[in-house]
Formats: C-alpha cells, structure tokens, sequence
C-alpha cells in the first residue's frame, strides 16, 4: 500500500505525496522526527482540505491529532470532515493525555498557551479553577465526538499514558472482521 504524509498547523507545513516502499517509510519517520512547526495554532481544516484536492483516488486517511481544536477556532472542520468522509475513508487517531484535561492541586501555576502564546498564572488549588478547565475539556471532546458520530467515523482513542498498538490492533481487527 501506498503511503503518504501531510503535516498540519494553521497551514499546510509539509506533504509527501504516497509511494511505496521501505525507504519510503523510512522517510516519513525522519520527516515526522525533524519535523519543526513554524505555526503555532492549529487548524485542522487547512490541512483537510489540502487533502481533499490532492487525493484523487479514494484512499484511507488516518488523522493524527488530540483533536483539541475547538470548533470556534477552526468553524470550518465540520464542513471539511464531512466533504473528506464524503469520498474517502477516514479515520481520527485521537491522541489523548491525561494532563490535557486534568489539572492537579498544585498551588499557583504559570501557564502558556502553545498555540496563542498568552501566559496567565492560574491558582490550581481553587476546585472552581480545576472542576472549569476539566468541564471545558470535556464539552470540547464532546463537541468532537458529535462531528465523528454525524460521520459515522471509527475513531481510535490513544492515550499517551499506556500502550498504543492494543488500540490500534483492535481497530484493524474490527476493520477486518466487518469487511467478511
């Protein structure tokens, strides 16, 4: 099969059309290893489109991403998902941590936001300030769950803190059997 690679911040970064291949592969892995992004934000529907006019047949398209994005900074992943899903198969691969959604007690906090650069210091042992940013995360995962069910999407959960390749069988397995 033919792979190939598509690295996305607010713009399209990097693409390598699909070839085969050992050294092929081998590429990917130094592209993704060297790789040093000069957005800072995210906006998955840059890259999504991107997609869409480059891919002529359909293919399978894996979305690596914590699919952290909110829906108000990028209006327009909806509507690429749903023009993406629409000739090809797409599959989200959501990265997942738990520090993402889970602040712990630690007092005050100094923190920054990567994609906007903003710094504010947070005073984590205030529950009101921890049970707010786990509710935000929350509604955000929801809102991304609802695109993925809209799609009818099977997405693969990956959680950074254990093991990736059970997920990632399973979802293959899945695949296979279904296609019996």
């Amino acid at each position: 099969d033919r792979v190939g690679l598509l690295l996305v911040t607010d713009r399209v970064e990097w693409y390598v059309p699909p070839d085969t291949g050992r050294r092929h592969a081998l590429r990917l892995v130094l592209e993704i290893l060297a790789f040093n992004p000069e957005g800072k934000a995210t906006r998955l529907s840059e890259g999504i489109g991107f997609a869409e006019k480059v891919l002529r047949q359909r293919t399978t398209v894996f979305i690596v991403s914590d699919f952290l994005t909110s829906t108000a900074a990028d209006p327009q992943l909806p509507h690429a998902m749903r023009k993406l899903a629409w000739d090809h198969d797409v599959v989200p691969i959501r990265l997942t941590d738990p520090a993402t959604s889970e602040i712990p007690n630690v007092g005050m906090l100094a923190v920054t936001d990567p994609e906007t650069g903003r710094r504010q210091v947070v005073n984590t042992s205030r529950r009101k300030v921890r049970d707010g940013h786990r509710e935000r995360a929350v509604q955000a995962r929801a809102v991304v769950d609802g695109i993925f069910r809209d799609l009818q999407l099977d997405v693969v959960d990956i959680d950074t803190t254990e093991e990736y390749l059970p997920p990632l069988i399973g979802f293959f397995r899945a695949r296979a059997r279904a296609l019996r």
